[in-house]
C-alpha cells in the first residue's frame, strides 16, 4: 500500500495518463501551512486533548510530525507538526488507530502546484480553505504563531490542466 508522496505521485501520473491534452484535474487535499518550520503554540488543551496527544505520539509513524512538546495544557512545535495534530484531533480520538497514521499535509499551496508541474500539469487556480467545522471543533483552543492568533488552513483546492506534450518537429 502506497502512502504519502508515493501515493500522490502514482495518483497524479494515472490521472494525467487518462486525461486528454488540456484536460482538467480538480484536487481538494490537505494543505501544509506556509512557513511550516516556524514555531506555533496551542494553549487550553483539555484533559481529553492531552490524552489524545499522548495517543497520537504513540501511534504516528512520522517523526517530524511528532516533534511536539507538551507542558501542562500547552503544546508547542512547528506550524506543520501542530497543524497535523490539530487536523487529526478534529477526527476524534476514536479514529486515531487510522487517522494518526495519515499525513494530511504533503505540500504548501505553492509547493503542491510546483510538484504537479513536474508531472506535466499547469496550474489554473489554487486557494487555501479553512473548514468552519475544524475551527468550531477546536474553538476551546488558542492557537498562535509568533504571538498573533493563527489557525492553519485545513484544505487546498487546485485546478490543473494537463500540459500537452511537445509536438516533435517534422523531418
Amino acid at each position: 500500500m502506497l502512502l504519502g508522496y508515493d501515493a500522490l505521485a502514482l495518483t497524479l501520473t494515472r490521472f494525467r495518463a487518462s486525461l486528454c491534452d488540456r484536460g482538467r484535474l480538480i484536487i481538494r487535499d490537505g494543505i501544509m501551512p506556509d512557513c511550516p518550520l516556524e514555531s506555533a503554540a496551542v494553549d487550553g488543551l483539555s484533559t481529553g486533548d492531552v490524552g489524545a496527544f499522548h495517543d497520537y505520539l504513540r501511534r504516528s509513524p512520522h517523526p517530524r510530525l511528532r516533534a511536539l512538546h507538551l507542558r501542562g495544557r500547552s503544546l508547542t512545535g512547528t506550524r506543520h507538526a501542530v497543524a497535523e495534530f490539530l487536523c487529526t484531533l478534529t477526527w476524534g480520538i476514536e479514529t486515531f488507530p487510522r487517522e494518526a497514521l495519515e499525513r494530511y499535509q504533503l505540500f504548501t499551496l505553492a509547493g503542491y502546484s510546483e510538484y504537479a508541474g513536474t508531472l506535466g500539469f499547469d496550474l489554473l487556480h489554487s486557494a487555501a480553505v479553512t473548514q468552519r467545522g475544524c475551527v468550531d471543533a477546536l474553538a476551546h483552543l488558542s492557537v498562535t504563531s509568533h504571538d498573533p492568533p493563527w489557525f492553519p488552513a485545513t484544505n487546498g483546492l487546485w485546478v490543473f490542466e494537463k500540459r500537452p506534450l511537445p509536438v516533435p518537429p517534422e523531418p
